[in-house]
């Protein structure tokens, strides 16, 4: 099977990474002015822009961890799937004119890679052997 949940991810991130210099680029400049050391608490849009970048590079993070899943056959654990449906539903209908729309697809796949993984593959916790 092609390897594509995480990858989607990862060109997502890297979109909405370029989006937020595009759309802030006064904002980074401000900080980058400012001497760019603790002078997000100066403003509020400050902190708005620098956690915005900052979340396209978590959704790079987590595109690595999935593709690398991806590659050994794996599937995320079943809360962090979960998760990521939740977080994923959340944005989407707090702002359902913004990108949260982009990882609906590769989150539903997610879970999908979740529900198809063997169950004699799943961890059961233990380390022994012995019944």
């Amino acid at each position: 099977m092609k390897r594509w949940i995480g990858r989607c991810f990862m060109f997502v991130s890297v979109l909405h990474t370029a989006l937020a210099f595009v759309m802030f680029k006064a904002q980074w400049i401000e900080l980058w002015q400012a001497g760019f050391f603790d002078t997000v608490t100066a403003t509020p849009m400050r902190g708005k822009v620098v956690w915005f970048t900052m979340f396209g590079g978590l959704l790079f993070l987590l595109g690595l961890v999935i593709d690398a899943l991806e590659r050994v056959g794996q599937a995320l654990p079943t809360g962090v799937a979960v998760g990521l449906l939740v977080l994923t539903v959340l944005g989407v209908a707090l702002m359902p004119r913004s990108g949260f729309w982009l990882v609906l697809s590769p989150t539903l796949a997610v879970l999908a890679m979740r529900l198809r993984v063997a169950p004699a593959s799943r961890p059961t916790g233990r380390t022994d052997a012995t019944p």
